[in-house]
């Protein structure tokens, strides 16, 4: 069996995942008020945007952290960006089509 290289999870990377999971309750929001017992198609389509959207920049950044990172400064800055980002986005959408999904995307 091959040695295996194996990399620690630094406090950076746990960070980014609560803010990931802050973005799952925000999103889960949205499909928790019932209309008449049921979930809109319009409403259900928006989450399902909103959830592919955050769970594609989730998966590039720690496709690039676990691979490439380095506890860096130039890549703690842009983890603490793109969790601003997220952290912003993640307050920016709603179940309608109003400006707040038109700042989301």
């Amino acid at each position: 069996m091959a040695d295996e290289i194996t990399k620690r999870v630094s406090l950076i990377e746990l960070f980014y995942d609560l803010v990931f999971v802050y973005m799952v309750f925000r999103a889960t929001e949205m499909i928790h008020h019932l209309h008449n017992g049921i979930v809109g198609l319009p409403v259900l389509g928006i989450f399902a945007i909103v959830v592919i959207v955050f769970i594609n920049s989730w998966m590039v950044q720690m496709v690039f952290t676990n691979r490439h990172g380095k506890i860096s400064g130039t890549n703690v800055i842009f983890s603490f960006v793109d969790m601003a980002i997220l952290l912003y986005m993640s307050n920016s959408f709603s179940t309608t089509f109003d400006w707040h999904l038109a700042i989301f995307s």
